[in-house]
């Protein structure tokens, strides 16, 4: 049924763009995978895909895993969405379980994971889940080195974020944002503050989250009147120069 398929795709693909508004109806979920049923395409991968992301939009992440698993032959897209899913409700250990069995990882399902991995109570599983990816042959990203970093900071990890550093400086990640923000912080957080402020002093256009996280590595090092000064400076260029 290639018309049915082509309506009900347009009609999941539409709900899910509504997400950028208020959340998905749970209903409408249900209802649209109900169809999805009743026209006998429960193998359909690209239907079942839209549906495990619009369940995981509706907040209802046991039904969107469930639909991942019921598909036949999961392609790269069905993993990342339903690893997607499993971070985005907190399932840690399901979202590691997912990347383990997944047939052919990317560097977008590893950054999903080493990144909510990051923000949790065990942000020291980023690292080893890096060396994973890094085992792997896969380059880091600036969201890869981005996470570490801020993972390295967390546990106070300083020579995995010395050599974190010295992979962005060799793959020309150093002076991405994301990554220079990042280095900032696992550095003032690491209590290197000389480091941190070399840093600081070589980025062209430092932003609010750079002079917070240098402003509070000096204030942490009792450097209180250089962290004022920095605070001055920041609200008189507004938060960049």
């Amino acid at each position: 049924m290639p018309n049915l398929a082509a309506q009900l795709a347009a009609v999941l693909q539409a709900c899910i763009k509504r997400s950028a508004g208020p959340k998905p109806s749970r209903a409408h979920a249900k209802a649209a995978h109900a169809r999805v049923l009743a026209a006998g395409l429960a193998a359909d991968t690209f239907l079942l895909n839209r549906l495990v992301e619009l369940y995981s939009l509706a907040g209802l992440p046991c039904h969107a895993l469930r639909a991942f698993r019921s598909l036949p032959d999961p392609n790269v897209y069905s993993y990342n969405a339903a690893i997607s899913t499993a971070c985005r409700a907190g399932d840690l250990a399901a979202a590691r379980d997912l990347l383990g069995g997944m047939p052919d990882r990317n560097a977008v399902s590893w950054n999903t994971v080493i990144s909510a991995v990051a923000r949790s109570e065990c942000p020291g599983d980023a690292l080893e889940l890096y060396r994973g990816m890094l085992e792997e042959g896969l380059a880091p990203t600036h969201f890869t080195l981005a996470s570490v970093l801020s993972a390295c900071g967390a546990v106070a990890a300083l020579d995995d974020g010395r050599r974190c550093h010295g992979l962005a400086v060799k793959v020309g990640l150093d002076f991405n944002p994301f990554v220079e923000n990042a280095l900032l912080g696992m550095y003032t957080k690491c209590g290197i503050v000389a480091d941190a402020v070399r840093l600081f002093d070589g980025i062209a256009q430092p932003n609010e989250v750079s002079f917070t996280a240098m402003m509070g590595g000096l204030a942490q090092s009792g450097a209180f009147e250089e962290a004022l000064r920095l605070f001055v400076r920041m609200r008189r260029t507004g938060g960049s120069c």
